[in-house]
């Protein structure tokens, strides 16, 4: 965990239960009974998690009222910033918007319990945001006695060229939501904390099936693995690779709108007009579809995105076979 001091883990059987472990963790330290989360992010579809769940409204709907106390703000997603700005000459205004709008007019910062984050948006786009906004984001907690709990449910595990996505902006979170690749495919979710927040008391919270043996020792064999191969350096090579021969294609490519994403977490925007921003839905749906049909698997994500999430161990010839297609999909789209 990218942070010091003692850790206590938290086992369970998925995402969306170690976002509602962080929950009622922060309720519980806090004593406070709010959070804030941002538009666009996923962290699972039980109740709690669905509270903070905003990349479609059809995710919550016909499920309300979501649980109270959950206040979002808009996510910093410069490409198609919700203020109309431009970085950086909006001088991270979606900042400012939490303290000047959020903080004054929904709830005060000392009844916020604390702040859950993707560090780069997974189901919303594969969206990065810029590299002075989560430090700021860090102050603001720390400012006001937040806890930072970072979802790395998607981000984790090497994925985007780190150990940890937030440490390429070199947050300490308090809380942190971890799952998906930590046993390969088997079901597991974990909520970390620092060992002075995770201070519970015994019976305040369990599960049944968390930390049976057969998925503790999958975990271990994936992080043995992991560690021992440096598999994140994989990713920042292999995905720089990608990223680069992406953004040479959008001088050929006008449907390409933005290239974005860290390590082997890359997300691909098609729009309909450059100018304009117009979202490529239809397009982006009939290129995963023909993607498909050609060998190569992509996955859709926010309104006219394509995300690439290929296997850690993947190699440059490998990758390039992968972009061909996708290069050759897109002329034909």
């Amino acid at each position: 965990m990218p942070s010091k001091g003692s850790k206590r883990f938290f086992f369970g059987n998925s995402g969306s239960e170690a976002v509602e472990c962080a929950i009622k963790l922060a309720r519980a330290h806090s004593r406070r009974l709010y959070f804030l989360g941002y538009t666009r992010s996923f962290h699972g579809r039980t109740m709690g998690a669905l509270a903070f769940t905003s990349t479609s409204s059809k995710a919550r709907k016909h499920f309300g009222p979501m649980m109270p106390g959950a206040v979002l703000a808009p996510y910093p997603y410069c490409y198609r910033c919700p203020f109309k700005q431009e970085h950086p000459d909006c001088g991270l205004y979606c900042l400012d918007y939490i303290k000047e709008h959020i903080f004054r007019f929904v709830v005060t910062p000392e009844e916020v319990a604390g702040l859950i984050f993707e560090p780069l948006l997974g189901a919303g786009g594969y969206v990065s945001p810029p590299q002075e906004y989560w430090p700021k984001i860090r102050e603001l907690c720390d400012e006001n006695g937040i806890l930072l709990i970072a979802d790395e449910i998607q981000t984790g595990f090497g994925r985007t060229g780190k150990m940890w996505a937030c440490q390429h902006w070199d947050v300490e979170p308090d809380i942190m939501c971890m799952s998906k690749a930590i046993a390969a495919g088997l079901p597991m979710g974990v909520c970390a904390a620092k060992g002075e927040v995770m201070d519970w008391e015994e019976g305040a919270h369990e599960n049944t099936l968390g930390g049976n043996p057969i998925i503790i020792s999958a975990a271990s064999a994936v992080i043995d693995v992991l560690t021992t191969d440096r598999l994140w350096e994989n990713a920042a090579k292999i995905g720089g690779h990608i990223k680069k021969r992406l953004t040479e294609a959008q001088d050929d490519l006008e449907i390409i709108g933005d290239v974005r994403g860290k390590g082997l977490m890359i997300g691909l925007e098609l729009v309909k007009d450059r100018e304009t921003k117009e979202p490529a839905v239809d397009e982006r749906d009939q290129v995963i579809i023909d993607a498909f049909k050609k060998g190569l698997l992509l996955l859709a994500a926010g309104p006219c995105s394509i995300r690439m999430a290929p296997p850690l161990i993947l190699t440059k010839e490998q990758a390039d076979s992968g972009i061909d297609i996708l290069l050759d999909v897109l002329k034909n789209v």
